[in-house]
């Protein structure tokens, strides 16, 4: 049997190397894109020039998503000391975690910006601008059930 030979390299997807980050160095992108419940992404790849209009109704959505057994955690470009400060200057509820500068800019251009995957599928993205309401959200979750995502 001959040995296997590359005759075009496949399609390379966009956002190739991701990665979630944690303080002591681990990858944990993998836990959230194949979790097989909602998962938020606050992502803000500056903190210091994140728009911080829309904390508060970003926070309400947080604590809604943790009461209702989804995750939403945050990404970020910035150093880890930044975020801390970020997190208490903000009343943050949720983990911020760090990854690559660029890739975020690929998933979200606003900053901030939200993003909701399920099982590694990207169901929506909102502007910092269009950050829906609890009742906006759940009408949106509602449909997304109902189409089986």
């Amino acid at each position: 049997m001959e040995d296997p030979v590359l005759v075009q390299k496949g399609y390379e997807p966009p956002i190739h190397n991701f990665f979630i980050e944690t303080p002591e160095g681990e990858d944990i992108k993998d836990f959230f894109l194949y979790d097989e419940s909602y998962t938020f992404f606050y992502i803000a790849y500056n903190l210091e020039k994140a728009d911080i209009s829309k904390m508060a109704a970003i926070n309400e959505l947080a604590r809604y998503a943790e009461e209702k057994g989804m995750n939403f955690i945050g990404l970020t470009s910035s150093m880890f000391d930044e975020i801390d400060e970020f997190r208490a200057e903000h009343d943050i509820p949720f983990e911020l975690f760090n990854a690559d500068e660029i890739t975020l800019k690929t998933m979200i251009r606003s900053n901030p910006g939200l993003m909701l995957i399920k099982n590694g599928t990207i169901l929506e993205k909102w502007h910092y601008n269009d950050i829906p309401d609890l009742e906006e959200f759940e009408m949106q979750l509602a449909y997304f059930k109902q189409l089986g995502k």
